[in-house]
């Protein structure tokens, strides 16, 4: 078999690529209640620690690990909604609480194209 480096090394993974999700922004705009995202997404709400701490716009924040949830929009802005962000890091940590689950992500997206929402 042909190396798959200039080191004479193998690759012995049968298949090296895969595809991850790095970040997920996305705010659902009928949403009133931070409670209601962390159930859309399959989280029990105990988990997040509530914290004000705001965001682009909104009051507070629940935090889980690297998962946030924004929240309380500022008085001028009502109809902002509730905003979820991911990064890398947290699209990991998500993953990781459902291990048996490899469509993870696409469980999720089509959850999330049942709300009114808006990627960003």
């Amino acid at each position: 078999m042909t190396p798959y480096r200039n080191t004479g090394s193998m690759d012995t993974r049968e298949n090296s690529l895969r595809g991850l999700i790095d970040w997920v922004s996305v705010t659902f705009r009928a949403c009133r209640l931070w409670t209601e995202v962390a159930r859309i997404i399959g989280l029990d709400f105990s988990i997040f620690e509530v914290v004000n701490i705001g965001y682009r716009g909104y009051k507070r924040k629940a935090i889980y690990k690297d998962i946030f949830i924004a929240f309380e929009p500022a008085e001028n802005t009502k109809n902002m909604g509730v905003h979820l962000g991911m990064s890398g890091q947290a699209c990991r940590q998500y993953e990781q609480l459902f291990p048996n689950n490899t469509n993870v992500w696409s469980d999720l997206f089509l959850l999330i194209n049942q709300y009114d929402h808006k990627f960003s």
